[in-house]
């Protein structure tokens, strides 16, 4: 299924990707890559995984929970769980389901952990 994110005023195109919390950690839609990151083990968010400095894979990086920050295995630096937690993709986590929404790649495949998976288009 195709939406629109109600703060996009370009009118970006999104999907709908459903998918395993227990299973899968990873997305990627297009050339943009997400994490699955859990705090106190209950709340969850979908993550992009390059650094905002210089694109290292945050996803590799070192958490530090009590401080609330990632360190990007790239350039040692820190960056704030916070700061990522503004752009994490839209997402809604049950038992066994989670479903996000992500840029629509236009075309290109959206994968789960390696695993290609449909988007729900409309």
């Amino acid at each position: 299924m195709h939406v629109r994110h109600p703060l996009d005023r370009r009118g970006s195109a999104m999907a709908v990707v459903t998918f395993d919390p227990g299973h899968a950690r990873f997305v990627i839609a297009g050339n943009l890559r997400f994490f699955l990151s859990t705090t106190d083990g209950h709340v969850f968010h979908l993550l992009r995984a390059a650094c905002p400095h210089r694109g290292g894979p945050l996803h590799l990086g070192q958490l530090d929970a009590d401080a609330g920050t990632i360190r990007c295995p790239w350039h040692d630096g820190e960056v704030s769980l916070r700061c990522l937690q503004r752009d994490a993709a839209p997402l809604v986590v049950r038992p066994g389901s989670a479903t996000a929404v992500v840029p629509d790649p236009g075309g290109e495949p959206i994968t789960v952990d390696g695993r290609l998976v449909l988007a729900t288009r409309r």
